[in-house]
């Protein structure tokens, strides 16, 4: 299989490729069948455009289809010379409405947007502006001063609105009517089409607002004034002219009616002329100890009664009476005491009486009245009967004496016997050394008893020679030094220990 590119064939003036390449084209042979021939065709070299069959093409450069300088700047592009030597001769043109036009660049549109839509903005009382005439869509409504601009709507209509207190130049304006005379000046409805609302307002202490106009001032001091609401008192100013100032006077609330200028009145009242029967009604008695301050009176118990506690509402008493404590010839206390005995009241309730009783007082060993603090604390032995170890030792003894001689049937017996009698001689002789020990005990106890009183034989001592000295005569009693008792008690306690040994 052949076939024929003819733009392969060279070094001929009149071949394909010599053809195309001279006029700086390219050649090519879009069908290789060697019977088909002078098919070849020359193409232009971008960015030129063109082609030609078996001839140098006609090419042309439109620098508009490979620039985009126009075409970026939204404007529109023309090439009047489309031929390949002519370079950079391309024409940027601006859309309508402008017509300004620029070669080989971007041109310089101006136009003033607000021809074509300033209708938007006077319909709603504004003015149009296009601040930068050679951009396309900039344009704005703005508002007419004085008003000014607080927002925009979709439309690119603007809100405005109209603050008259801020008109500033005019001997008439609403912020030099104020401010003339030290008022504040406000409109409260900024809507363009509402004018003539402002007002003046007094400047504090004074209070006072008028409409359009000077405000009338009125000065009262009690209304900045937090002296008299602390004290829990009513502030009072006679003259609430602003020209009168400091003749404010603080007043006691009811039922107290003091007064004090420029300051908290002393209030004084007696708060148990409202609240004594509340006291008086459950037994007790109010006290106000305090008749400046409120809310701290109080009921008290009525002696003899004690109080405990505090009721639940903060002001009445909880009160008790003990019959016992009371001192009168018929009392309770007195009653007891008399007969040497212990009063109790087992129930304090105000409601109950005569239910205290009298108690006996506990035995004193020595009830001589000048014998005190002699009373005594006794240990209680419980020890096995050393009668009942005797009983048992004997009967072992005698048991072994009557056994005959031994014999070989009579062993056991014996032996049985002789480990009873040892059995009793051991216990008999363990109980016998826990007595001793006892004793020993007791007889060390005396002597420490004996010690703890030395101060009161020296006492005993001393005042025997004194009464030598003083009468010639050394009779004493024993007895009112607690000595005989103290040593006839140690005494009795050691024989009856030896006895029961």
């Amino acid at each position: 299989l052949c076939e024929l590119d003819e733009c392969v064939i060279m070094a001929c003036p009149t071949c394909a490729n010599t053809t195309c390449s001279d006029a700086s084209q390219t050649c090519a042979d879009p069908n290789k069948d060697p019977d088909s021939t002078s098919d070849w065709t020359c193409t232009c070299v971008a960015p030129a455009v063109g082609s030609a069959t078996a001839k140098v093409a006609e090419c042309v450069c439109d620098e508009c289809l490979t620039s985009t300088t126009c075409v970026d700047a939204n404007q529109a592009c023309f090439d009047t010379d489309k031929s390949c030597p002519s370079k950079n001769d391309f024409t940027c043109e601006c859309k309508p409405p402008s017509k300004d036009t620029a070669i080989g660049a971007v041109a310089l549109c101006t136009h003033d947007e607000c021809i074509d839509h300033a209708a938007t903005c006077t319909s709603a009382g504004q003015t149009c502006e296009d601040p930068n005439l050679t951009k396309d869509g900039d344009w704005v409504c703005k508002c007419i001063p004085p008003t000014v601009q607080v927002g925009i709507n979709a439309n690119k209509t603007v809100i405005c609105e109209l603050d008259e207190c801020a008109i500033m130049g005019c001997p008439t304006c609403a912020n030099t009517t104020c401010s003339a005379v030290s008022q504040t000046c406000e409109d409260v409805n900024k809507d363009p089409d509402s004018t003539s609302d402002w007002t003046c307002t007094c400047p504090p202490p004074g209070v006072g607002t008028a409409t359009a106009k000077v405000a009338e001032c009125v000065c009262n001091e009690c209304l900045s004034n937090t002296i008299c609401s602390s004290a829990n008192q009513t502030c009072h100013d006679p003259d609430m002219a602003c020209t009168s100032s400091n003749d404010w006077s603080c007043e006691c609330k009811p039922p107290s009616f003091d007064t004090a200028l420029g300051k908290p009145a002393i209030c004084t009242f007696d708060e148990c002329k409202d609240h004594g029967a509340t006291c008086d009604a459950i037994g007790q008695v109010c006290s106000d100890t305090d008749q400046v301050s409120v809310g701290d009176w109080k009921c008290e118990c009525i002696p003899p009664q004690v109080q405990i506690g505090v009721g639940a509402d903060g002001h009445t008493a909880i009160c008790e009476l003990d019959e016992c404590v009371a001192t009168c010839p018929t009392c309770a206390s007195t009653t007891c005491s008399d007969a040497s005995q212990t009063c109790d009241d087992p129930n304090k309730d105000p409601d109950s009486t005569s239910d205290w009783t009298c108690t006996c007082v506990a035995p004193d060993p020595n009830k001589d009245p000048d014998s005190t603090s002699d009373w005594t604390c006794t240990c209680v032995l419980l020890v096995q009967p050393p009668q009942r170890l005797l009983s048992v030792f004997v009967t072992n003894v005698s048991q072994l004496i009557s056994v005959q001689m031994p014999t070989r049937p009579a062993t056991t017996q014996t032996r049985t016997a002789i480990q009873r009698t040892t059995s009793s001689v051991n216990v008999f002789l363990h109980h016998l050394t826990e007595r001793l020990l006892l004793l020993l005990f007791v007889l060390l106890m005396n002597v420490l008893t004996v010690l703890q009183h030395v101060p009161l034989l020296a006492k005993f001592v001393m005042t025997q020679i004194s009464r030598v000295v003083a009468t010639g005569n050394a009779t004493a009693s024993l007895h009112k030094h607690k000595l005989v008792p103290l040593f006839q008690c140690n005494l009795l306690f050691v024989n009856l220990m030896s006895v029961s040994l």
